[in-house]
């Protein structure tokens, strides 16, 4: 499911001009579709939304024990059978969440909101564990913002209505205990704001809010029976502004909804005001404007001034082409030692490792064809460490552009989910304390991580968790 017509060009100064237009929004009579709203900040928003009027709660949760129980009791309080419905739906497949979500936002005469509420903590990271904390964010994040965005806009014979995805407040912090969670937790900032500009808002009729929560007191909501230590390990190490019950947090969703503006970014605390950090996050972005306005040098040349190449043996992914081809000869240019260079491009992968073994000797680069979404990466690294012991310096550099319907969902299996996994295999492989040798992990991300490229919003959100992993996990 995707946008059925293309993004309004961005107008940078049309942008959340609407703050100061927003009107007061309502909960009375409206529909709420809740993801993870079985328990924490779920539970209590349902309860908060059912006292200000809402009609019905649809609540999509494997949480079977305590969504079923939630739903006895506030039925039974407000004498309605349907008032509230626990639907049995793990939000990691995408096929189920769509399914849902055409079945109940198929009635285009109900006003519906939607919350993202659903998450994983966990900091087992297994590749199996791994894959479904990075699934459950990848379809909170863009199957359900897109699917519900696509039924509810009101040029598709929708009546509008509201996407509100809840973040952790961690993701304005720098952490080194969940890097994957707060990763994928960030690309929603980025991607709300594409999806919540003001032009495109006004064309379809949906808002889109993120709220920043706090991290305490079952402040995430699990949707699997795990244990809950990666979520006080996250808790203990963060600052103050990361401190929040479920109940204020909820509470303060609440208020958000009533006055937020589409594309505006909320930050919740315990015990203050809730705070509009939208104009903080559009400064973060003048980056881009100071690196239009001075040199850049290559890629390339970035990392050759980094630290020394000669006699060091790298692990390169995307490397058949464009970046990662120009970064493979500019290696052997300084005498690096041995390359694998890992793409899915067997021609082009042969025909540079042919190119290059010609020109600087044999055994110099050995192209190893590998799809990094599968497990021939894992391959690929035993491989390596196999014929030279070690591996100094792994660069991941494959990567896709391409948000079309039926895409995106690979392209965050590329840029994000491969790119994670292979960074902590690296960093498992070269730490010292594991009896490693050291080395570096060089993640490459894009330009677009540094300003908000609106007409492309999967990929500039998956560019933009690629720069705040590598963040936390260095």
């Amino acid at each position: 499911m995707a946008l059925s017509s293309t993004v309004p060009k961005w107008d940078e100064n049309k942008f959340h001009d609407n703050i100061s237009k927003s009107s007061m929004y309502n909960w009375r009579d409206t529909v709420m579709i809740i993801t993870g709203g079985s328990k924490g900040i779920g539970a209590h928003i349902i309860r908060f939304g059912l006292e200000e009027g809402v009609k019905k709660v649809m609540n999509l949760d494997t949480d079977e024990k305590n969504g079923l129980a939630l739903q006895y009791e506030l039925n039974h309080r407000y004498g309605e059978k349907d008032k509230v419905k626990f639907i049995n739906c793990d939000v990691t497949v995408e096929e189920h969440l769509i399914e849902e979500y055409q079945s109940i936002l198929g009635d285009k005469d109900k006003n519906f909101i939607v919350i993202n509420n659903a998450d994983l903590l966990n900091d087992d990271l297994s590749d199996e564990q791994l894959d479904e904390e990075i699934d459950t964010a990848k379809n909170v994040l863009v199957t359900s913002n897109l699917t519900a965005l696509e039924l509810m806009r009101t040029d598709n014979n929708g009546k509008g209505g509201t996407i509100i995805n809840i973040a952790p407040a961690a993701v304005l912090c720098t952490t080194p205990s969940t890097p994957e969670n707060i990763a994928t937790k960030h690309a929603i900032i980025t991607l709300s704001i594409g999806l919540g500009n003001d032009e495109f808002f006004r064309k379809t009729g949906v808002r889109v809010l993120t709220v920043c929560c706090g991290a305490r007191d079952a402040g995430y909501n699990v949707v699997s029976e795990r244990e809950s230590e990666p979520t006080r390990k996250l808790s203990t190490s963060m600052p103050p502004i990361c401190h929040q019950c479920p109940r204020t947090a909820a509470q303060a969703i609440m208020e958000i909804y009533k006055h937020g503006s589409s594309g505006s970014i909320w930050v919740t605390k315990e015990g203050k005001p809730n705070e509009d950090i939208t104009s903080i996050i559009k400064k973060s972005y003048r980056v881009y404007d100071l690196l239009r306005s001075s040199s850049v040098v290559s890629v390339s040349q970035l990392v050759l001034n980094m630290f020394e190449i000669r006699d060091k043996i790298f692990f390169v992914t995307g490397a058949a082409a464009g970046i990662g081809a120009a970064m493979v000869k500019a290696f052997l240019d300084e005498g690096a030692k041995h390359i694998a260079a890992l793409d899915v491009d067997i021609t082009k992968g042969r025909a540079l490792e042919q190119e290059l073994n010609t020109k600087y000797g044999e055994n110099k680069v050995r192209f190893h064809k590998c799809d990094v979404t599968t497990n021939e990466l894992d391959a690929v690294y035993d491989n390596v460490v196999n014929d030279f012991g070690y591996i100094d310096v792994v660069i991941n550099c494959a990567g896709i552009m391409n948000d079309r319907p039926n895409v995106y969902l690979k392209e965050i299996d590329i840029n994000v989910t491969a790119l994670i996994k292979s960074s902590f295999k690296a960093f498992d492989l070269m730490r010292k304390d594991h009896g490693g040798r050291g080395g570096t992990i060089i993640n490459i991300s894009s330009i677009v991580g540094l300003f908000q490229a609106h007409l492309l919003p999967v990929y500039t959100a998956t560019k933009s968790a690629v720069l705040q992993f590598s963040n936390c996990l260095g």
